[in-house]
């Protein structure tokens, strides 16, 4: 029910991260088609091979032509929420077992700084730092633009712990009304007053992380190789042997698949 194009010859860039990232290499699947897909005349010999498989379906053959992808996770290792400041590691959960593809300082420190995170340090295979809830909200990171102090001042007028709410007056310069109400509103904030430059607004603790998170993920996270499945050249090599396209039952084709966060 479903059929697998594999690569049958590398592709290369003299870029090891692009050609890491980007080039398909031998053995790799690129793409999986319902059974008696019409495959085009390029996709066959020399570059390609084909695999049949009438006991899965399509759907079920999807996760073999995924990407192997960075995908953090973050740990509160301490707190101290009466002063909004927290101890955090990061990691990334795709590392394979032999340690590829671990996060590394230089991946994410210049990210961590535009946050106002401090404290930045690398133990093995986690980032840790200190994320204070103060210096977040008056960071670049948070608002968007490089060295947000040059156009605003801020001053805290308040801060439950137990809610985790704080209220925040920001003195705006040379940034239009209109974009400052965005990003209060966009970064997750609730306007309460405005007056002429000034802004104040409250904003609750577990908004600020996650619109952290997910700017961290968006910027820092990236593909570290194009498949995070393959099969090895050997088997290549046997349907290249057999003319190109060889059918496997659900058990062969499993067997062969090899997934490069299990190396």
């Amino acid at each position: 029910m479903a059929e697998i194009l594999f690569k049958a010859i590398d592709a290369t860039n003299p870029d090891p991260d692009k050609d890491r990232r980007g080039c398909y290499k031998k053995g790799y699947p690129v793409v999986v088609m319902p059974d008696g897909h019409t495959w085009g005349k390029e996709e066959a010999l020399p570059k390609f091979i084909i695999v049949k498989c009438t006991e899965v379906t399509v759907e079920q053959c999807k996760q073999y032509i995924e990407s192997w992808n960075d995908n953090f996770s973050y740990t509160v290792v301490s707190q101290d929420a009466a002063k909004g400041i927290y101890t955090v590691r990061v990691q990334n959960d795709t590392a394979n077992v032999s340690g590829l593809n671990r996060i590394t300082l230089a991946k994410v420190e210049a990210f961590l700084t535009k946050w106002g995170c401090t404290g930045i340090s690398f133990t093995s295979p986690y980032v840790q730092f200190t994320f204070k809830l103060w210096d977040v909200v008056r960071s670049d990171g948070f608002w968007g633009k490089e060295n947000i102090d040059d156009f605003a001042s801020f001053v805290l007028n308040s801060y439950d712990s137990t809610t985790g709410i704080g209220t925040i007056t920001a003195t705006v310069y040379n940034i239009p009304e209109n974009a400052v109400l965005f990003t209060i509103k966009e970064r997750g904030g609730t306007l309460i007053s405005h007056s002429g430059n000034e802004y104040q607004f409250s904003i609750e603790r577990s908004a600020i992380f996650e619109l952290f998170k997910a700017d961290v993920k968006h910027r820092t996270e990236r593909t570290f190789c194009v498949r995070k499945f393959y099969i090895s050249e050997a088997d290549v090599n046997t349907v290249i042997s057999a003319g190109g396209t060889v059918t496997l039952t659900k058990t062969q084709l499993l067997n062969k698949l090899k997934n490069k966060l299990t190396e």
